[in-house]
């Protein structure tokens, strides 16, 4: 294995979580440098499940997004993300590096009937979070 496998973990990864020292694995929830493994993992979410959001629009905060009830369109769900994916590298010249998976309820809640949302990270998405917790735009509250 290459030093650079080790030091940038590549592919799909399970959110997982622990209690009582015990590592719990998420059964859909997860990470991904690739679009398609987030897919893949929304076709595994079970019919019971709440929702899905993912966003429509580039953005760092609060970007629209659309909310679609099972059974997922995965070919819709994929040209929407494409074009987000687009809008990112024209409009704000960044790549999406990584791609998420989450319940709103996280890897320990009712994940068969959770609710759950996509995520796009990008570097400027990473440094408005940094900023936006550091208070450089002012308090939260």
């Amino acid at each position: 294995m290459k030093l650079r496998n080790i030091i940038f973990t590549e592919g799909l990864k399970m959110s997982h979580s622990f209690m009582n020292g015990k590592k719990i694995v998420s059964k859909y929830q997860g990470e991904s440098d690739k679009l398609d493994d987030i897919l893949k993992l929304v076709s595994n979410l079970p019919s019971t499940v709440e929702s899905l959001k993912y966003p429509i629009e580039a953005g760092y905060f609060n970007p629209k997004d659309k909310e679609v009830k099972p059974p997922f369109n995965i070919n819709e769900i994929k040209d929407d993300l494409l074009k987000v994916i687009q809008e990112y590298k024209d409009r704000l010249e960044e790549d999406v590096y990584e791609f998420e998976l989450r319940s709103y309820y996280g890897v320990m809640g009712k994940e068969e009937t959770a609710p759950y949302y996509i995520v796009l990270r990008t570097k400027g998405s990473d440094q408005f979070g940094k900023d936006m917790a550091s208070g450089k735009y002012g308090p939260l509250d």
